[in-house]
């Protein structure tokens, strides 16, 4: 058990899993139709075994997750989202993450499929869930990814027309 403000999670260096129980139930009632606690719980089990699953990629992806913190930690958010080469460290991590994500409930998947434990109308709808902070997270920081990338180029246009 770990207060994190994460409904569970998975350590993959030390291979557990977490979870936090008031972050547990606040979700549960995010729910847009309602499932049991019961059927939430095992289905975010099933996602993190889902991790556990892929345990060796998380691993091999230590050394660009470090160079990507490494980075972030030298700048403030507000400085990297200002600037396209250091936003984009921002851009790696967040399709990492997403990576990950889809992996471990496509994992999990497999494991409900040999298990039977979780319907699947539920199971869709804790995915759902469980894939949207990290959905609309990626999608806001895509938009100003874009706005960079946009005028980066127009500079760099405008810089080509000068000579």
């Amino acid at each position: 058990m770990q207060s994190n403000g994460i409904n569970m999670s998975y350590d993959f260096i030390e291979n557990k899993v977490y979870f936090d129980p008031s972050r547990l139930q606040q979700a549960l009632f995010e729910m847009d139709q309602p499932v049991t606690v019961q059927q939430y719980i095992q289905t975010l089990t099933l996602h993190e075994l889902g991790h556990a699953l892929d345990r060796q990629s998380l691993l091999d992806a230590m050394p660009k997750m470090i160079e990507i913190a490494k980075v972030k930690r030298k700048k403030r958010f507000v400085e990297r989202r200002e600037d396209l080469v250091l936003f984009a460290y921002d851009m790696q991590a967040h399709e990492m993450d997403l990576a990950f994500e889809e992996t471990a409930w496509e994992n999990a998947k497999k494991l409900n499929e040999r298990l039977s434990l979780i319907s699947w109308d539920v199971f869709e709808r804790v995915e759902t869930q469980g894939m949207a902070s990290y959905r609309k997270l990626y999608e806001k920081d895509a938009m100003t990814y874009k706005k960079l990338l946009a005028a980066s180029l127009m500079a760099e246009r405008e810089a080509e027309i000068a000579l």
